[in-house]
């Protein structure tokens, strides 16, 4: 394909510089090739190369365009805060927010492991760590909701209850003698 294409009056168009107004066949047929190539089935490689180039070639373009997606994704969260949580709760656990209420209320809406109320006004969503090691889960792992010490607290000993057993009985038992 050539780089160039030109047009009757001998006006030179690139393929990513058309001009937007332009009514002349060169134009548009820049623009079906442009197209053909967005939609094709390496539509996302090439946006990956495209933005590889950008940051490459044009940090400060890159860097702008970077800046207006994180502020219309704050944008977005400020207009709906609580529409975007339930969806990224859904990405990530494929609960939806009825799932996530009804599991609430089994807990009684309080802490699965210390059955303390939410020390924020949500709990925090665990699931098992064997079945999908990610922060993304297929959604039959999900072991109950958790205040923030509690989840953290599962991270930090990493699921492991065997070691931490034998640790609290080992102790348990030097203080009783």
């Amino acid at each position: 394909m050539a780089k160039e294409l030109v047009n009757m009056q001998g006006k030179t168009h690139g393929i990513g510089g058309y001009n937007f107004g332009c009514r002349c066949d060169v134009c548009k047929q820049a623009k079906a090739i442009k197209r053909k190539e967005y939609e094709s089935s390496k539509a996302w490689e090439y946006q990956k190369s495209y933005r590889a180039r950008l940051r490459e070639n044009n940090p400060e373009k890159y860097r702008a365009i970077q800046d207006r997606n994180n502020e219309n994704k704050k944008r977005m969260f400020a207009a709906n805060p609580e529409r975007y949580r339930w969806q990224g709760i859904h990405k990530k656990y494929k609960l939806t927010q009825q799932m996530y209420m009804d599991l609430l209320e089994q807990q009684n809406g309080v802490c699965a492991i210390c059955k303390l109320p939410p020390n924020r006004n949500w709990l925090a969503v665990d699931h098992n760590h064997d079945c999908c090691p990610g922060i993304k889960t297929c959604g039959n792992c999900i072991r109950g909701l958790l205040c923030g010490s509690c989840n953290s607290f599962l991270g930090r000993v990493s699921d492991d209850a065997n070691s931490l057993i034998a640790y609290l009985e080992k102790y348990a038992k030097e203080g009783d003698a």
